[in-house]
């Protein structure tokens, strides 16, 4: 791969690869009314400008000896696929983009050689003309802060504090064991967001669309209710599914609301349903979520596994709160009991 020069005259061994992108798109994005995929025009040497940024970025993170391909890619799911087919191909489970009310924007996997590839999707690195230079700073600023996140997750992998390395270490009830990847997940998304936070805040503000969480938090509640009767497992999964994503949406919240060093009060405006399903449970995760450090911290995997375990536990008494109950025995049974069928 092509290796870059970074700041100090250092050898960084980042680089830019395209996937999925014509030729014409590759250059510099210096044309004038491009191909049909790209209507408009394009701001001239936009990209160069926002890939060394890119770049830069990531080389401010990382160790100059570790091997990242920052793909542009018009398909994450293809990319991913062809990285990745065992995961994310066809003879796997795939990969989406929806996450809950949001859509995955980048993407960070290891590859088999020890060497990294960062996915993101090709529309961060675009603006069309004649956008205002408020929409292209917008979107500059959404791009650095994605920038930022993603290498986080590599940190994480490098220190052997990433949630994979302790969650299968966590002890407890089977109950509390069938949330570790959910809560692990969710810890390492306020780590890297907390580092990413504290360099340049993502725009819109999680706190701007907590309400749009909350709905679709709802909704699939409502989704899942629907089939206690005639499919009790497929309502169960769904339940726990949902509050998988809220539980991350919050920690994307807890992430900004730390940077910023503001307590734990409800978002202003206040959330439609906030009080109904978050209220009483935003306190004490925010506490748990704000006890770990960054990413680009210090941490040990002891004080994470306290935390992950401390964190299970609390998202199962939230769901009982707001009408759930969830048991796995120790035959590994899934039992779920329901106090309400309307959310």
């Amino acid at each position: 791969m092509e290796r870059k020069t970074a700041a100090g005259g250092r050898t960084s061994n980042k680089a830019v690869v395209y996937d999925g992108i014509r030729n014409v798109i590759q250059e510099e994005f210096e044309w004038r009314g491009g191909p049909s995929l790209l209507p408009g025009i394009v701001p001239r040497g936009l990209l160069s400008r926002r890939r060394q940024m890119v770049l830069a970025v990531f080389d401010e993170y990382l160790p100059d000896d570790v091997v990242v391909r920052i793909r542009i890619t018009a398909s994450m799911a293809a990319t991913l696929a062809n990285l990745q087919p065992d995961l994310y191909g066809r003879e796997g489970p795939g990969y989406t983009t929806t996450r809950g009310a949001n859509i995955a924007q980048a993407k960070t996997v290891l590859a088999s050689d020890g060497t990294w590839d960062v996915v993101i999707d090709w529309e961060r690195f675009l603006n069309e003309s004649p956008e205002s230079q408020a929409e292209v700073d917008d979107q500059t600023q959404i791009l650095e802060h994605l920038a930022a996140h993603e290498p986080q997750h590599i940190l994480m992998h490098l220190t052997s504090t990433d949630s994979s390395d302790y969650v299968d270490s966590l002890t407890g009830s089977p109950t509390v064991r069938a949330w570790r990847h959910y809560v692990g997940e969710a810890i390492d998304e306020f780590r890297c967001e907390l580092a990413a936070n504290r360099r340049v805040t993502m725009t819109p503000t999680h706190e701007s669309t907590a309400s749009d969480d909350i709905e679709h938090f709802r909704r699939a509640l409502n989704e899942s209710a629907a089939h206690i009767d005639d499919n009790p497992r497929r309502a169960a999964m769904q339940a726990l599914g949902a509050a998988k994503e809220m539980v991350k949406a919050l920690g994307y919240l807890a992430a900004e609301y730390a940077a910023g060093g503001r307590e734990p009060l409800p978002p202003s405006p206040l959330p439609t349903g906030w009080d109904e399903y978050i209220g009483q449970f935003w306190p004490d995760i925010f506490e748990l979520f704000a006890s770990v450090p960054a990413a680009n911290e210090s941490a040990s995997v002891e004080f994470l596994t306290t935390v992950l375990q401390a964190t299970c536990k609390r998202v199962i008494t939230w769901l009982t709160e707001i009408g759930i109950r969830y048991e796995k025995d120790e035959n590994l049974n899934d039992y779920c009991w329901w106090d309400r069928r309307e959310f």
